[in-house]
């Protein structure tokens, strides 16, 4: 029922993935996709293509790595269609008050229906998000204390959400 270029979700605590080029085209009705997953990880200076095509209830990661440090990665996500329950997000990641992930000096492009980082409990810093044939989604979003800060957002339908969420600290942007 999916798809994984590099899968470390069964453990991974220390891992460190660094210089690969994952491609993940997903075409498949009701198969979802995933670049790379680990877990307390860190993940450097990585290529990722990922893609969802037909269906839109289709789940698709580039990158899903809970309080992990994800760094200098390139990132292009393009997801077709958005009508009810899948989500394209480029970065998905959630830490918690002892161990936040760090997500730094990464460049997304996130096309159509792609959210570029959906995370909670994380420093966002530094990251160059775009798109480049429209988008309709978040850039950033959804999470609880986060730090987002010195980041760049362009080309994108809207910025960073954070609708009755809990203690984001938003500067710089």
């Amino acid at each position: 029922g999916y798809k994984r270029g590099i899968d470390g979700d069964s453990g991974g605590m220390n891992s460190v993935i660094n210089n690969n080029y994952v491609y993940v085209r997903n075409t498949d009705d009701w198969q979802d996709a995933w670049g790379i997953i680990c877990h307390d990880c860190e993940i450097q200076a990585d290529t990722i293509y990922i893609w969802g095509i037909n269906n839109d209830d289709q789940t698709v990661r580039g990158i899903r790595a809970d309080r992990s440090k994800i760094t200098d990665c390139y990132i292009e996500a393009y997801k077709q269609y958005q009508d009810s329950g899948g989500q394209l997000f480029a970065i998905e990641s959630y830490g918690n008050v002892s161990n936040r992930s760090h997500i730094i000096r990464n460049s997304i492009i996130a096309n159509r229906y792609s959210s570029a980082i959906w995370a909670s409990y994380a420093y966002i810093e530094e990251n160059i998000i775009s798109s480049t044939s429209g988008n309709y989604q978040w850039s950033i979003g959804n999470g609880d204390y986060n730090v987002i800060k010195n980041n760049v957002i362009t080309d994108m339908q809207d910025g960073i959400y954070c609708y009755q969420r809990k203690d984001n600290v938003i500067t710089s942007n």
